[in-house]
């Protein structure tokens, strides 16, 4: 037996001794001493009330993490996790270290849980699932991610040609060495660095700019939890079903030597019966049929997270929420009650009173709430907190509102907190039972026969009386007490009970109450460093005369991407016959045009663009588009009026040049036959000139001409371009 717990009990059996023996009453002749009444409280009394509470006070709640951002940090006393169900965690990281030139790869270890988990289902980072790929290196089997968003192929530190930037290993707390990987990546790690106990992940990632903004990405992670027992099977859960069972949670958590409540086996109430655990396990695996009629789901689950610094109290509250339950313990064992209907086995009539009934039709805090709205962690929204619709009961408003008011001015919701509880819809059936239970305000106190200490917290009875128009009025059993009452000069042993009332509407739950609110757009993100590259590349060639000298540039032109984030667009460029792009610049925010200079002519040239912004963060390129450059200019028009004469022996020959502005020269062919020269083999003279003007050049002896022969002259004119 735990020893809190027969600390308990010890203290409530002395309690009952030194009541029984000391100025009341003597227990061999039962006579009375001083007072005419005592009251004996049983163990499921003393211990429901109290000592639950104390037992498991182990500092502050943690349930409400379910809630947070569930993102891994560095913590220096952070508590161990304790991961039930399936749900997202963030984890611990409790090493991190870097190495590689200029410190390029970044080492984490980031522990999970506290014990041995089912499973690794997802590794999130920047809130993106991460796909994976898996090889064994040095006995550990690696996982490589393989989203886009987490490769590059142009980091030079890229861990394959594929441009992998993360890879990471996963222990699930069952391991008895160290894992080989991360012990082959890491000086600092040993083969004593095993992390017994601990659920972990290893990962290694490469610092790029483009993927990650130069921070490390916000990494999170959705697993299976803790493989439970389950007295229906007496042995451990094998099934995601048995993992978030709050019933076999709750068994857990009061059996757990390491961080629960250490009660022995012999102290669970495991039957079918009412209080057992498999009779509450049965009634949270029953499926209840959604809204469309066919669909079902489980009656109750849990999925979330606490922790070994939780406050016991607080774990059980937040589990039995996620069940509409209740907790006692009576004779000696913990009972756990799911919250659902139940047939009452015996009724207190006005015959089994043994003195006046007492009632009170209002609650404690005289606050009664028309509408509710649950808060819950929506597994289908990545595990993001979210509220439940409201729902206004109008028989609940209309009660509360006096007569010729207006309903508005009375309206009251109530919030309840579910942080286990993972789905729309079984957190609006949560909280129409929390609205409706608290509506049940009438309460009462009887006095009855000793029968009665049959019934133990949380049972329903009937009460008919007469006098308060009751018949088989059904009450919930909230404590049960012995008192030993005066008949005279006889005292009676009885039982005193506080009952609340109760109806079986109260756990129904029509297809046709459930209600679609309002769609809550995609799931918040926490951001991404993704950059959308520009669009619409197009390349044109232009031409320009410098001098004499022709000039052919290459006019890059595209469409911004219209973020105000981006800051630069980076041209980059080669020959098509260069096996990498080895030239790029840069133009600043706004522009959209560039211009590669003194292109060379007869070449083809790759060009590609790509963005970068304020966080340093580079898009993808363009496609990559391609030009190639023909020669400069357009082909100058043919000279004009050519004409040659003869005088002592010389010839002149006369022409117009063309109009053309980048005319270079004409060139003078000569020949004794008249047959057009098809090359510069019989090229005489080139004579540069201004366009549109009268040119003349003179042939002799001196160049070779003989008396009584023909000449042939033809000329043409040549731009700058060689055309």
């Amino acid at each position: 037996m735990a020893k809190q717990i027969k600390q308990a009990i010890t203290i409530a059996f002395v309690v009952y001794v030194a009541y029984a023996t000391g100025a009341y009453f003597e227990i061999g002749s039962l006579t009375a001493a001083g007072a005419t009444s005592a009251a004996w409280l049983t163990f499921a009394t003393t211990l429901g009330t109290g000592l639950i509470q104390r037992m498991t006070s182990k500092g502050i709640n943690a349930s409400a993490g379910n809630f947070g951002s569930k993102f891994a940090g560095k913590a220096p006393l952070e508590p161990r996790q304790i991961v039930y169900g399936q749900c997202r965690v963030g984890g611990t990281i409790v090493h991190m270290e870097t190495s590689g030139v200029d410190n390029h790869k970044l080492h984490t270890v980031i522990v999970l849980a506290g014990h041995e988990i089912e499973a690794l289902t997802h590794m999130r980072l920047n809130d993106i699932n991460t796909t994976t790929d898996s090889s064994t290196i040095s006995g550990s089997t690696v996982f490589r991610v393989t989203n886009a968003d987490f490769k590059n192929t142009g980091n030079d530190n890229k861990f394959d040609s594929d441009g992998t930037l993360v890879r990471f290993t996963f222990s699930d707390g069952s391991q008895t060495a160290v894992d080989g990987y991360m012990n082959a990546q890491l000086n600092s790690m040993g083969t004593s660095d095993k992390f017994l106990g601990l659920a972990y992940v290893y990962i290694e990632m490469i610092f790029d700019t483009e993927k990650f903004g130069g921070g490390i990405p916000a990494t999170s992670f959705k697993v299976k939890g803790k493989n439970i027992f389950d007295p229906r099977t007496n042995a451990v859960a094998s099934s995601d079903l048995q993992r978030s069972n709050p019933a076999l949670i709750i068994r857990d958590f009061l059996t757990n030597t390491e961080y629960g409540i250490k009660a022995e086996t012999s102290e669970i109430n495991d039957t079918t019966n009412a209080g057992g655990i498999a009779s509450a396990a049965n009634t949270c695996d029953q499926n209840v049929t959604l809204a469309d009629g066919s669909t079902t789901e489980r009656r109750y689950t849990a999925n979330g997270f606490t922790n070994f610094s939780a406050n016991g109290g607080g774990v059980f509250e937040a589990l039995l929420s996620s069940m509409a339950g209740k907790m006692s313990y009576v004779n000696g064992q913990f009972n756990v009650f799911a919250g659902a209907s139940q047939s009452p086995s015996l009724t207190i009539t006005d015959d089994e009173l043994l003195a006046p009934i007492s009632v009170a039709t209002n609650t404690s805090t005289g606050d009664l709430y028309n509408s509710i709205k649950p808060i819950y962690v929506d597994a289908s929204l990545n595990y993001i907190s979210m509220d439940a619709e409201v729902y206004r009961d109008s028989g609940f408003l209309n009660a509360d509102t006096p007569s010729g008011e207006s309903t508005a001015n009375y309206v009251k919701q109530m919030e309840t907190q579910l942080p286990f509880t993972t789905t729309d819809t079984m957190a609006q059936r949560l909280g129409r039972i929390a609205l409706k239970s608290q509506r049940e305000a009438t309460s009462t106190s009887v006095l009855v026969s000793l029968q009665f200490m049959r019934l133990q917290p949380t049972d329903w009875v009937y009460v008919t009386n007469e006098r308060l128009g009751y018949t088989q009025k059904i009450f919930e059993v909230q404590s049960t007490n012995m008192e030993i009452i005066q008949d005279g000069e006889v005292p009676v042993i009885a039982t005193r009970l506080s009952l609340r009332e109760i109806s079986a509407a109260v756990f129904n739950f029509a297809t046709n109450d459930y209600t679609t609110g309002q769609s809550e757009g995609s799931n918040v993100s926490t951001g991404s460093f993704a950059l959308t590259a520009p669009s619409s590349l197009g390349l044109t060639q232009q031409n320009a005369i410098d001098g004499t000298t022709s000039k052919v540039d290459i006019k890059v032109a595209w469409t911004n991407n219209s973020s105000d984030k981006v800051t630069l667009t980076e041209i980059a460029y080669k020959l098509s016959s260069d096996n990498t792009f080895t030239s790029d610049f840069t133009v600043g925010k706004g522009i959209a045009v560039g211009l590669i200079t003194n292109a060379v002519v007869g070449k083809t040239y790759n060009v590609k663009v790509r963005h970068i912004d304020v966080n340093g963060v580079a898009s993808a390129y363009t496609s990559t588009v391609n030009i190639s450059i023909a020669v400069a200019g357009s082909t100058p028009a043919v000279p004009t009026n050519l004409s040659v004469s003869s005088s002592k022996g010389q010839m002149l020959v006369s022409w117009t040049n063309p109009n053309n502005s980048d005319l270079r020269a004409v060139k003078v062919y000569r020949r004794t036959a008249n047959t057009n020269p098809t090359n510069d083999t019989h090229l005489v003279d080139t004579v540069t000139g201004e366009p549109n003007k009268i040119t003349t050049t003179i042939f002799g002896d001196q160049d070779g001409l003989t008396a009584g022969t023909t000449y042939y002259f033809w000329v043409r004119s040549v731009n700058h371009s060689g055309q």
